[in-house]
């Protein structure tokens, strides 16, 4: 993972902030928080011009709240419009979304949990609780996880009670064309797939404008934060995951999908010890003419860089199964040794990640993790 807290210089980015670019940076955001750090938003806000800041400053304060409710922590609108008055508009917005200061209440993670856009807060004791917490037929629960496509919840369906993950995207994004076809192709992609080691689909539909997702709910943590928590893998398990993994791939590239965006948070670790292929949000119908001319004319690169192969780099679209692989080499790197492949120092730049990928050798697993042996070294 490529940390970003010692970055002070603006990056070159010049033209209008992409989707992809937005995306991108709040990913490294979001994994910073995840793996225990506190990423600050003026070194982020810094990585692109002046013209898109107020786009970013959105999706990058709604991660910092989720993380510091979860931790507890109470959120103080003077000090944020004292850091950024240049966004007083947008902060008062944003802690109007809920009633009375609720942010900075003992309920906070449950309210925050349940707001939709658009649609009031409510209590588990209030009468309208379900009928106003409701996106199609689902109800929701709980939150479950925020990424830079979409928030996760943990919901039930109305009539069969069964409970689900539902995956919104958020409004603000609506108005972007190439979002929501991003959207509605991980919709079609991972709703024709059923297979152990991926996540299933259930349903997909559109409520007021909102646009879900829902998929099976599979108690577990993603593999990235297992490794967090308790280490590298022995040497046995992690080429276990690398074989549920691959099984998972080998299905869904039989189908003419490329996931290009595998890495070790878009894996889930289920209680039950199974690997389960999450996000196929990047996924591209090979045979979809439609989608290769969309993703072609946004310019966008797609995937996370520090698992990303260099053709990947060079082109969104004309890629195939082998841009997968490669990224499953740099997962089975982080699960022996926690890191990916390449381990730049903090503050690395995305150019500094391509170039490491294009001409340093790939590195010897045999060194840098004692043990492994050759054939799996060659396997990497």
């Amino acid at each position: 993972m490529t940390t970003h807290s010692d970055r002070n210089n603006r990056s070159s980015v010049t033209g209008p902030i992409s989707l992809k670019v937005i995306d991108a940076i709040c990913d490294e955001f979001e994994e910073l928080w995840q793996s225990g750090q506190r990423p600050q938003l003026e070194t982020f806000l810094n990585r692109v011009p002046e013209n898109g800041q107020s786009q970013l400053f959105r999706e990058l304060i709604a991660s910092e709240f989720f993380f510091r409710q979860r931790l507890g922590e109470s959120l103080q609108r003077e000090e944020y419009l004292s850091r950024f008055p240049q966004f007083e508009q947008l902060l008062q917005e944003t802690f109007s979304t809920t009633r009375k200061g609720e942010m900075m209440s003992d309920q906070v993670d449950f309210q925050q949990a349940t707001l939709l856009p658009g649609r009031p807060a409510t209590t588990p004791e209030s009468p309208d609780f379900a009928s106003q917490e409701m996106i199609g037929n689902y109800i929701l629960l709980r939150k479950l996880g925020q990424g830079g496509m979409g928030a996760v919840y943990q919901a039930r369906h109305v009539k069969l009670r069964k409970i689900v993950a539902l995956k919104v995207l958020p409004q603000n994004l609506t108005s972007h064309a190439d979002a929501v076809a991003r959207f509605e192709r991980e919709m079609a992609a991972i709703g024709t797939l059923e297979h152990p080691h991926i996540v299933r689909a259930y349903d997909a539909g559109t409520d007021s404008g909102v646009h879900y997702l829902v998929m099976e709910y599979v108690e577990g943590t993603d593999v990235a934060q297992k490794i967090r928590d308790s280490g590298p893998l022995s040497i046995p398990l992690a080429l276990n995951v690398l074989r549920q993994v691959a099984l998972g791939l080998a299905y869904a590239h039989e189908r003419g999908l490329v996931h290009r965006d595998i890495k070790p948070s878009n894996l889930l670790w289920t209680n039950s010890d199974e690997i389960k292929i999450l996000d196929l949000g990047l996924a591209r119908l090979q045979d979809d003419d439609t989608a290769a001319q969309e993703l072609t004319s946004t310019g966008q690169i797609l995937g996370t860089p520090a698992y990303m192969a260099p053709e990947q780099w060079e082109s969104t679209h004309a890629v195939d199964a082998r841009v997968d692989l490669y990224a499953v080499g740099c997962t089975l790197h982080f699960l022996l040794t926690g890191h990916a492949p390449f381990h730049l120092k903090s503050g690395a730049t995305t150019a500094a990640i391509f170039k490491a990928h294009l001409l340093q050798p790939a590195p010897d697993l045999t060194e840098v993790r004692p043990g492994i042996s050759p054939e799996i070294g060659l396997l990497f």
